[in-house]
């Protein structure tokens, strides 16, 4: 966080923003029914084995980024992280789009009077175009809403389509890799250098210093505030999980957000006095807690 800033409850918008939307995401997909047909490598069954293997995948897949992060520092490219995150939002983002363009044309009653491929081309052509916004401007509503918007549908896709305790387990498991990348980690060495490289710069504009960012398409930029699109993607999945899993209830949903809110809080008000620290420990702790802690009070009524 910048350091003349100061943490308020104006920043915590982009969270409450990203739990409203991939609860009416995660709204959509649960009625369109379009997710039955699609192949991913989870298992939806709620089995024991199909939670480690879920789990598993969600590890390999961490440990996949900390090696590529590792490689790119000891190989001395850190410049080519930038190109990395924005290739990767670029792929990952065709495929998500399509799947809410899909969705949108299936409970509108358009999907069988569209031409064939019209979900294809539409995801190809919004996700050209949010990628080059984040790669070129500077405009931080720009940038925060496009990555709010992409961090929020790809973790209201994964709320709905994993089974209640995948979501649980891969945010713990999510937490404690935070925890290890922030103060341990890779995440650790490219704070110290984006650090670095604003204070040999600072007699540049801001704006000209956010461009530059190392990790420019990584970061959800608000007032002076950094949040990782990988926080947000998980808030979202667990507040869209929220709200879908074992029924849906606004109730459960609008409690949960207020607990991962105020976990959020907490952790920027820390970030304000002690620098940069992990964003998901605090929030997933509350959030699933309460979480959990409904879910019994729900059975305990019934």
């Amino acid at each position: 966080m910048d350091p003349e800033k100061r943490v308020g409850p104006i920043h915590l918008v982009p969270v409450v923003t990203a739990t409203g939307i991939s609860a009416a995401l995660g709204w959509l997909l649960e009625n369109s029914r379009i997710l039955s047909e699609l192949e991913t490598p989870f298992s939806r069954s709620q089995t024991l084995e199909a939670t480690v293997y879920n789990v598993s995948i969600f590890a390999l897949l961490l440990g996949f980024g900390a090696l590529m992060l590792y490689l790119l520092i000891k190989l001395r490219r850190a410049s080519l992280l930038k190109v990395v995150i924005l290739t990767s939002l670029a792929i990952s983002m065709i495929g998500i789009v399509e799947v809410y363009a899909i969705a949108l044309l299936s409970v509108s009653g358009m999907l069988e009077i569209m031409p064939p491929d019209t979900s294809l081309l539409l995801s190809l052509a919004l996700s050209l175009v949010a990628t080059y916004l984040i790669a070129t401007s500077d405009n931080e509503l720009v940038l925060s809403s496009i990555l709010l918007l992409y961090g929020s549908s790809a973790g209201s896709l994964l709320g709905v389509l994993l089974p209640l305790w995948t979501v649980v387990l891969a945010a713990i498991l999510a937490s404690a890799y935070d925890l290890y990348s922030v103060f341990k980690g890779p995440l650790k060495y490219i704070i110290e250098l984006e650090r670095g490289r604003i204070a040999a710069r600072t007699p540049e504009p801001i704006s000209a210093r956010r461009s530059e960012s190392l990790l420019k398409g990584a970061v959800v930029p608000f007032k002076g505030l950094y949040i990782g699109i990988g926080d947000i993607i998980f808030y979202s999945m667990i507040a869209s999980t929220a709200l879908l899993r074992p029924s849906i209830s606004f109730l459960r949903a609008l409690v949960v957000a207020l607990s991962l809110a105020a976990g959020a809080y907490v952790t920027f008000k820390l970030v304000e006095k002690r620098g940069a620290l992990p964003a998901l420990p605090l929030p997933a702790l509350l959030s699933i807690s309460t979480y959990l802690v409904a879910l019994s009070l729900e059975a305990a009524l019934l």
